[in-house]
């Protein structure tokens, strides 16, 4: 979550050939690619129809650096090639999970072509909902349509696959976007208060944040990811709302984050590293008291919500090995 530092950045995506022109120097992350590459599937069975939509970044990093120092592009695979080997992966693949697509994908690139030396993809599922899979969609409720869906901007499921020749792929699960909110049994107290405080103790209040999560496959072999992916998320809900009819007390997001993160490690052995984010975005009953006065209800609660300035928590935990 802190700004990475920019000097000597991240050794493990540092360069170990050096220019010999430019010996003093060290050339850090680096490579190139295609960036946002829309794959829509539709597949029928028969009168039904289902529809999975991708938006697909390809980065690759390759084994000498001719394109950098000597201007020599011999070794450079076209960002076209880039794209078009993603269409060509999903008719010959389909589209399952992100997860599957990434990793297949950056296995082709690293077969087909021997001068990559690593290949790195990302797929962000744009999610779509068939009509009448929700009650609030209209006459449809008690129905399904054989073909007609609406854009679901609810939560973003995506992944990243880092893949080293002759190393084990790096897998990288995320869920972000989801915007949640309880209000009850989130108080928020006992925090140190000096000269510029201005809030004071909460012994209830409304909680809203927005989930953002993102975790490590210690392997990547047999796993129904679309399973985990769901799993995930209600490990992390479980963790915010408690239960359904009691709740469970919420004294701040961070405690949020690192059960969230416990479950999740203790639920998935195949996990092995998990970061979520919770910002807070305050929700202040609105002030009446500069106007003429109106008669409150007693079960109703007026509220100004507020995007902007907002706190956030965040935690990031690792399974230790023994």
């Amino acid at each position: 979550m802190f700004t990475r530092k920019l000097h000597n950045s991240d050794p493990s995506k540092a360069t170990k050939i050096t220019d010999p022109d430019a010996p003093n120097y060290r050339m850090g992350d680096y490579g190139y690619g295609k960036q946002g590459v829309r794959v829509f599937q539709l597949k029928k069975e028969g009168p039904v129809h289902s529809v999975t939509e991708y938006e697909v970044n390809s980065h690759m990093r390759l084994r000498t650096h001719k394109e950098y120092y000597e201007a020599d592009n011999s070794d450079i695979i076209g960002s076209d090639v880039q794209e078009n080997t993603v269409y060509a992966h999903a008719q010959k693949h389909g589209l399952h999970t992100p997860e599957e697509f990434a990793l297949t994908l950056t296995q082709h690139f690293l077969e087909m072509y021997e001068q990559v030396e690593e290949s790195n993809v990302t797929v962000k599922e744009l999610a779509w909902d068939r009509f009448g899979e929700q009650e609030r969609q209209g006459y449809y409720k008690d129905k399904r349509h054989n073909h007609a869906f609406m854009r679901n901007l609810n939560i973003t499921h995506s992944c990243e696959v880092v893949r080293k020749r002759d190393c084990p792929p790096l897998l990288i699960g995320t869920l972000y976007g989801l915007r949640i909110v309880k209000t009850a049994r989130a108080p928020f107290t006992g925090y140190v208060k000096g000269d510029m405080f201005s809030e004071g103790d909460m012994a209830d209040r409304i909680l809203c944040t927005e989930v953002n999560a993102s975790w490590q496959y210690a392997k990547v072999d047999g796993i129904d990811f679309a399973t985990h992916w769901l799993k995930v998320r209600d490990l992390i809900l479980r963790s915010f709302a408690g239960d359904p009819v009691q709740g469970d007390v919420t004294t701040s997001v961070q405690y949020v984050a690192y059960n969230a993160e416990r479950a999740v490690l203790d639920v998935l052995p195949e996990v092995c590293s998990i970061s979520i984010s919770l910002p807070n975005y305050r929700h202040f009953p609105f002030d009446f008291s500069r106007f003429p006065p109106i008669e409150p209800k007693a079960d109703v609660i007026i509220v100004n919500p507020s995007d902007t300035p907002i706190g956030i928590g965040y935690a990031h935990l690792d399974r230790l090995e023994n």
